[in-house]
């Protein structure tokens, strides 16, 4: 019996020693995605050890040394006791790899095999009666030792009808680990199923929460936070170098190897296999396509070449920006400024409609979709039934039906969304930011978890029409870089220069000429405005200090006594004065007139905005109202919302509601004078003119205006690619 014991100890033996072998081998072949045909890349191995952790090595191991110590001490009964339980350990421990893992390599296969003899020759040294003891009670310790999570489990876990797929957090991009590495997540669909885009490659997330790596990047192949653009089909685009798009095969052996450089900007790849993007000097409103499909073999282009979608921005809506566009058959959806937006392109132009998302946030969400407030929404992500979803403020789940409803999933996410998209099964997949880290998280059967929404309020103006024309947007000069490139008149002069450093400041005209205006002595440059004559005025900061300087072409540069910058943490800014009278100083505690070296109140309150006409008539946005003045003699408000002033709901939703346009609140205001010198502010793109009388009333609204500048002759705006574009109103 002893020579049989000594050869289910030898057994025992070698199932431990299995451990150095590997034990689970990933089933599928990752590629490297390399500028060329991919390559295939060695499959993952994870030796026992890897793969049963300290938890699951002792199940093995105690047994077996403990029939060792037994044997040594002479101890028959417990020597062939541990030999059985150890093979028992050995044949639990293999079987459990291979049911959690889908499968195993040979070193399971040797432990199993090791351990089964190793136990039927403890069965078969002695009476049977204590077999049935023994395998019992080895079964029970290694099942309870099992359930305790070891390397290889994946974190579980449901909120709501959500569920838990594993980490995003992992310790490595690596295929059998828990989770995955994935610091910048990207989602697309692959093979039916959600993966990964991180900026090591491709990886989904299987059974357990574990990593199944399916594209490799080369360290020395990755460009920007989001290295890979996207999947279509089997072809993948990514960055590869700073400018340089490429696309590739997903499968090994794929010659495809397109090459797309100057590029200025991408977005992502939509689910009609293409990608949007900017060349190197298109003007900000061009966006060209790229089809992945439409290449075969290694290419080189430029990105100038690509087919164009439009290079004109769409006429009265935001500005397309190819970051916020998802591409979809027959266009793309955005998300911006609270709206859900289909781009449609068309011949000549984009035409951009409105399909959810309201101005009025009284109304919450309701089922009608044009009627219901967005907040921070997430980009859009189509489905195959011709439905849209996306998340609102972060948290709350959101369909657009084909029927045109609006629904919510009244389950609150376990965390702030950064990406989902919509598997072809109907499940939606989201990438979170949750409590305990990133992670990727399921809603199986989404339409299903929909809830209706409540129709829209009596009170709801979430679409008022629009308070007046469009502006027109006149091109007049381009400051091509400038750092400074502040517009001085309405006919195309501006100030040049270089903000943060000592140097001149000079006066670019519509002909080419170069007028000096001064050279800056003394510390940062703070803001330059236009005097009324052709000239500058502008701050020179030092801490708390600044210095008032005005310069004129050919005459002597006019520097003022520094002065103490009232509440100088908060910043500040000249108010123009257009009649040749030094500016007044705004800052946080209210607007100064510098003089005697000292800053002399004249408006208290915070200071948004400005502007003095050459008559010396002025107002200014004090507070979140705005006020008249003549000389330093404040003449009382002209607009003021009273104890609704802080309300951020936009002028055209008060002037819906009935507000009068004296009592309107200003969100997000700027002020300037027109053309014909009447005060003009700037809300949410609506555009209110006051008279001298007081009378104040809406003449324009565009979304494309932002804060324009007040010069000589009118307002100038800064449109895309520094371009300075004349105001026109309409009235």
């Amino acid at each position: 019996m002893q020579r049989r014991l000594l050869g289910g100890t030898a057994l025992d033996l070698v199932a431990a020693a299995a451990l150095l072998l590997p034990w689970w081998r990933e089933p599928v072949t990752p590629v490297l995605l390399v500028p060329g045909p991919t390559l295939a890349l060695p499959r993952e191995t994870w030796a026992g050890w890897e793969v049963l952790g300290a938890g699951g090595m002792a199940l093995l191991l105690v047994p077996a040394g403990a029939a060792i110590v037994a044997a040594a001490v002479g101890r028959p009964g417990a020597w062939r006791l541990l030999i059985g339980a150890a093979g028992v350990a050995a044949v639990v421990v293999a079987v459990s790899v291979a049911i959690d893992r889908g499968g195993a390599a040979q070193g399971a296969g040797i432990a199993a095999l090791a351990g089964f003899a190793a136990a039927g020759i403890a069965v078969s040294a002695g009476p049977v009666r204590v077999v049935p003891a023994l395998a019992a009670g080895a079964v029970a310790v290694i099942v309870a030792g099992l359930a305790v999570p070891g390397p290889d489990a994946g974190p579980a876990g449901a909120a709501g009808p959500f569920v838990r797929l594993g980490s995003l957090d992992g310790a490595g991009f690596r295929s059998g680990t828990p989770g995955t590495r994935a610091p910048h997540p990207g989602l697309t669909v692959l093979d039916g199923g959600a993966a990964v885009l991180t900026d090591d490659g491709v990886v989904r997330l299987v059974a357990g929460g574990r990593a199944e790596v399916l594209a490799r990047v080369p360290p020395h192949g990755r460009g920007g936070e989001q290295g890979v653009l996207g999947v279509a089909g089997d072809r993948v685009a990514r960055w590869v170098d700073a400018g340089v798009v490429m696309v590739t095969g997903l499968r090994a052996g794929d010659p495809v190897a397109v090459r797309i450089r100057d590029v200025a900007a991408a977005g992502r790849v939509g689910s009609d296999g293409s990608v949007w993007l900017r060349a190197a000097g298109d003007p900000l409103a061009t966006v060209r396509r790229l089809d992945l499909t439409a290449y075969a073999g290694a290419q080189d282009l430029a990105a100038v070449y690509l087919p164009v979608v439009t290079i004109d921005p769409p006429v009265g809506s935001a500005s397309l920006d190819v970051d916020d566009l998802r591409p979809v058959p027959g266009g793309a959806l955005r998300t911006t400024g609270g709206r859900l937006d289909r781009v449609t392109p068309e011949p000549g132009h984009v035409a951009v409609t409105t399909l959810a998302g309201g101005l009025d946030a009284t109304c919450g969400l309701t089922a009608t979709p044009r009627d219901a407030f967005l907040r921070n929404a997430s980009p859009p992500v189509p489905d195959a039934d011709g439905g849209v979803w996306l998340v609102d403020d972060h948290r709350t789940l959101l369909r657009l039906g084909p029927d045109s409803l609006l629904r919510a999933v009244p389950t609150p996410l376990p965390g702030v969304v950064t990406d989902l998209v919509v598997t072809p099964g109907g499940a939606v997949v989201m990438a979170l930011e949750g409590p305990d880290g990133p992670a990727l998280w399921r809603l199986p059967d989404a339409e299903s978890a929909l809830a209706p929404l409540p129709a829209a309020p009596p009170w709801c103006a979430a679409d008022p029409p629009p308070v007046g024309p469009p502006v027109g947007l006149v091109p007049v000069a381009n400051t091509s870089g400038d750092p400074l490139g502040v517009p001085l008149d309405a006919t195309g002069r501006w100030a040049s220069g270089r903000a943060g450093a000592t140097g001149g400041i000079v006066v670019m005209t519509p002909d080419g000429q170069r007028l000096p205006l001064g050279a800056r002595q003394d510390g940062t440059l703070g803001v330059v405005v236009p005097d009324g004559s052709g000239g500058a005025w502008w701050l020179e900061v030092t801490g708390n200090r600044a210095t008032l300087v005005h310069g004129r072409p050919g005459l002597p540069q006019e520097r003022f006594p520094a002065v103490d910058r009232p509440a100088p943490e908060q910043g500040s800014l000249l108010l123009p004065d257009l009649g040749g009278r030094p500016p007044l100083l705004g800052t946080a505690d209210g607007a100064f007139r510098i003089a005697g070296g000292a800053a002399v109140p004249v408006v208290t309150g915070r200071i948004d905005g400005g502007v003095v006409r050459a008559d010396g008539r002025g107002w200014v946005l004090a507070d979140g109202r705005l006020l008249a003045l003549d000389g330093d003699r404040v003449l009382g408000p002209v607009i003021d919302a009273g104890a609704g002033r802080a309300s951020d709901v936009p002028v055209v939703v008060q002037l819906a509601k009935g507000v009068p346009a004296h009592a309107l609140a200003l969100p997000n205001a700027a002020l300037g004078l027109d053309a014909r010198g009447r005060a003009v502010v700037v809300s949410d793109g609506v555009v209110l003119a006051v008279d001298d009388a007081g009378t104040v009333t809406p003449v324009a609204q565009d979304p494309r205006l932002g804060a324009p500048h007040t010069v000589v002759g009118g307002l100038v705006d800064v449109g895309d690619q520094d371009t300075l574009l004349r105001v026109e109103l309409p009235r």
